[in-house]
């Protein structure tokens, strides 16, 4: 009688294997991530890149009467740019969140089809 354990690994494996072949299709990453939150990034990047360069102008050219406080510039531009990196970074996140899966699914499956298959082929010889 074969044993049934190398037969079921090598079942789990493949059915990981599929699975994490569909995974990306089944969860895409437009589930966490919206159109507002990219547009709200859109926004951010902007606002960070134009503040930037007024920073950059006040620094450069400064006025006692006119034109605008770098100090003040560079605490709204700190406080963007904290705010694009937070945004970007769940960007990220929800980006590689179901390829990340996948990948994981993936080498489980390949590691328990190679394990059950070597644990069929050593019980043969039984």
């Amino acid at each position: 009688m074969k044993p049934v354990l190398p037969v079921g690994l090598v079942l789990i494996g493949v059915v990981l294997l599929l699975l994490s072949a569909v995974w990306p299709s089944l969860f895409p990453a437009t589930n966490n991530w919206t159109n507002e939150k990219s547009e709200r990034l859109a926004e951010l990047g902007s606002q960070t890149n134009l503040l930037k360069f007024q920073l950059v102008e006040a620094q450069n050219n400064p006025q006692m009467h006119a034109g605008r406080n770098p100090a003040e510039l560079k605490e709204q531009y700190e406080q963007a740019r904290a705010d694009y990196d937070q945004l970007h970074a769940e960007f990220e996140s929800a980006r590689d969140a179901p390829e990340g899966l996948a990948q994981s699914l993936r080498g489980t499956g390949i590691a328990l089809a190679l394990i059950g298959g070597l644990a069929m082929f050593v019980s043969r010889g039984d």
